[in-house]
């Protein structure tokens, strides 16, 4: 009968001494220049492989940790980076992330008939 309190307090212990580093990191993605949604676009943490895609309307929604970069990437845009803060006590961060426009100048191609 004794044991039960001392095992009852080392399990309590272990969860006081280890801190939940997660965030649940939401947001959606916009354009600078018109500030429409940016639909389909790749949200992945950097040097891990995790990650998920924006849906029709923008939105995202990942679990990453504290410190961890997160980048933003889409076809037509130039790639943005976000480091969730270390220093927050908040587990749950929402982000509203600006894509700006990326031009892509090709090769000349002639076409013969």
């Amino acid at each position: 009968m004794r044991k039960i309190p001392i095992i009852l307090f080392i399990a309590f212990s272990f969860n006081a001494f280890s801190q939940d580093k997660s965030v649940q990191l939401t947001g959606i993605l916009v354009s600078t220049d018109s500030l429409l949604t940016i639909p389909f676009a790749n949200v992945l943490i950097k040097n891990k492989e995790q990650g998920t895609i924006s849906d029709f309307y923008g939105y995202f929604s990942l679990v990453a940790n504290k410190g961890d970069t997160i980048i933003f990437s889409c076809l037509g845009y130039k790639r943005a980076r976000y480091i969730i803060p270390m220093k927050t006590d908040e587990n749950f961060i929402t982000v509203v992330q600006k894509l700006a426009s990326d031009t892509i100048i090709l090769k000349e191609t002639k076409v013969y008939p």
